[in-house]
């Protein structure tokens, strides 16, 4: 529940929620569980704008995260925190640290028996970084990440990937692209992404925002594909009715 109020943009639902689970996980002395809740307030506050109150809930999350993929998610969040905060240098740390334990092998119960939402492998992993580097200006890292992550999504059967997530990578890509000038190619992916019933997801609608402020530079205002795709950002993420 308090994920689904995340994706919904339900801050303060969100809050409340994770404070319940938070407090269901410590009576059932679940610890990843834990780092699990404490890994969602710290992405709720990365999307507020507020990656120190994010680092908090990381470093409590990360005394209790289980080796595998409870570790891994906290330290992919981790990473957008450090690329809110500019710390290019703490971001290419976790960069290093993450590279250097070449995947997330877990017998975690949560992620390994349970899965759906708690899973947090190979492509979630490189989405979330994906989309660190960006925060951080690091066009090519971007790719390399995004690409990566959109490689292990085709790679999962169709009836277990997130389309959401698929997007997520596919507009971050784009953005990487953007940085490079190769605005054919990322409006080619963000055409892909406009076709789908995700644009109201807060993080879906959050990077539409970022890529139509990419795209809105003067040197691809003579496109007419990018003019049409900058209109159903708009009209879709409401920011049209701001003005």
């Amino acid at each position: 529940m308090a994920s689904s109020a995340f994706d919904l943009g339900e801050w303060d639902a969100c809050d409340q929620i994770s404070v319940a689970a938070r407090t269901y996980a410590s009576l059932g002395e679940d610890d990843s569980l834990q780092a699990w809740v404490l890994g969602l307030q710290a992405s709720a506050a990365n999307w507020r704008s507020d990656p120190d109150a994010a680092l908090v809930f990381l470093e409590e999350a990360s005394a209790l995260a289980p080796k595998g993929e409870p570790a891994l998610r906290v330290r992919a969040i981790m990473a957008r925190s450090f690329a809110l905060l500019d710390d290019v240098d703490a971001l290419r740390s976790v960069l290093q640290v993450i590279e250097a334990e070449a995947g997330p092998n877990s017998e975690d119960r949560l992620g390994a028996q349970i899965g759906g939402e708690f899973s947090f492998g190979t492509a979630r992993a490189a989405a979330c970084l994906a989309t660190a580097c960006l925060d951080s200006g690091l066009g090519a890292e971007s790719e390399r990440w995004a690409t990566r992550a959109l490689e292990a999504m085709d790679a999962t059967p169709f009836s277990n990937r997130s389309v959401s997530q698929v997007a997520g990578a596919r507009i971050d890509l784009a953005a990487a692209q953007l940085l490079s000038g190769r605005a054919s190619e990322a409006v080619a992916l963000l055409e892909s992404v406009m076709k789908t019933s995700l644009v109201g997801n807060a993080s879906i609608a959050g990077r539409l925002r970022r890529v139509r402020g990419m795209l809105a530079h003067q040197r691809y205002q003579r496109d007419d594909r990018v003019r049409t795709v900058i209109d159903v950002i708009d009209g879709s993420t409401g920011i049209d009715q701001k003005r």
